[in-house]
């Protein structure tokens, strides 16, 4: 689901510069070649699964929900949180949910054992894997830091795993990481009250923490693996693969494309998307302690899956 529709197109760069936010997936990708079809069949109902609680950078599925762009194209869509990637995992195995918003180690790990899910589209291209900390704290900036450090996490998320691979590939020993089950609203103030010296979360939580730490006369260190040499694909959605085959006229294999009118209609409409997304981040619980402006400005630290062919030439990095 790549949140909204193949005519709406929303371009949010990334830290770089490079990617543009093409808001074009869940259509793109589970949606029909025409609302005629919508009209001789019922619709067809997705249970769709964040990978963490409602947060402002889920804003865009919520606002494709809102303003019925899902129905348009014959889906009927739910939408159902979750306490981390592994959680997120185990929905779909179970058949809670059809489509997860997972990240790619995340099922690359869950395959290792035994998982049957396959990713279908990629939306962060640069990983937002993050380690914050306070400058009067573990201070934490440099990768030989994460040998003995106490990092707030969660049994919900596969990001210790990343990060313990990120540690094996600098030469560090990962087991010398020690993680303290955090629960995700919780996060924060054990960050800010030193209940905890360090947590994990994505990249787009900086401006609330980093707001919460002014507060607490102190200041935000923020520590992105990607930053320092990891390279990898991050969140994007996974279907089972049996899921798959039983659906496969809802993934086509090409992003649908539009021209000559139907294009400027659509790019008339950037703005309104774009303002339908801010308000929707505005009424997400746990925004401002996470996931606020970061989620939906121009310089937010992710990117999602370019549109067309540029798609399929585009190769992702690998880690050595």
């Amino acid at each position: 689901m790549i949140a909204a529709a193949v005519r709406l197109k929303m371009h949010m760069h990334a830290a770089t510069g490079k990617t543009p936010f093409t808001i074009a997936a869940l259509i793109a990708l589970f949606g029909f070649s025409c609302s005629g079809f919508a009209q001789e069949k019922p619709p067809t109902k997705i249970i769709f699964s964040l990978d963490f609680i409602p947060l402002g950078r889920h804003a865009p599925w919520y606002a494709a929900l809102a303003e019925g762009y899902f129905r348009d194209e014959g889906l009927d869509v739910s939408i159902i949180p979750s306490q981390g990637t592994a959680q997120t995992i185990a929905a779909v195995e179970a058949g809670t949910a059809n489509i997860a918003f997972v990240d790619v180690p995340s099922v690359v790990l869950a395959r290792a054992n035994g998982s049957k899910l396959k990713m279908v589209a990629v939306n962060y291209q640069k990983a937002p894997y993050a380690i914050f900390s306070l400058k009067n704290g573990a201070n934490v900036t440099e990768p030989k830091q994460l040998e003995g450090l106490n990092l707030g996490s969660g049994a919900g998320s596969f990001t210790p795993k990343v990060i313990e691979g990120f540690m094996a590939q600098k030469g560090l020993d990962p087991s010398r990481l020690k993680i303290s089950n955090i629960a995700p609203p919780a996060r924060a103030s054990a960050l800010l009250s030193g209940q905890v010296p360090a947590i994990e979360f994505f990249v787009m939580a900086k401006p609330g923490l980093e707001a919460g730490a002014r507060d607490a006369n102190t200041e935000l260190r923020t520590f992105l693996l990607s930053d320092h040499g990891l390279e990898l694909y991050s969140n994007g959605l996974a279907v089972r693969e049996d899921y798959l085959a039983r659906n496969r006229e809802m993934f086509p294999m090409e992003i649908r494309r539009e021209g000559g009118r139907a294009a400027r209609e659509r790019a008339t409409r950037v703005n309104r998307f774009r303002q339908i997304v801010v308000a929707r981040s505005s009424s997400l619980p746990h925004r401002r302690t996470c996931e606020d402006r970061a989620a939906i400005s121009d310089r937010a630290h992710f990117a999602v899956l370019r549109s067309g062919a540029r798609t399929r030439r585009r190769r992702p990095k690998t880690t050595r």
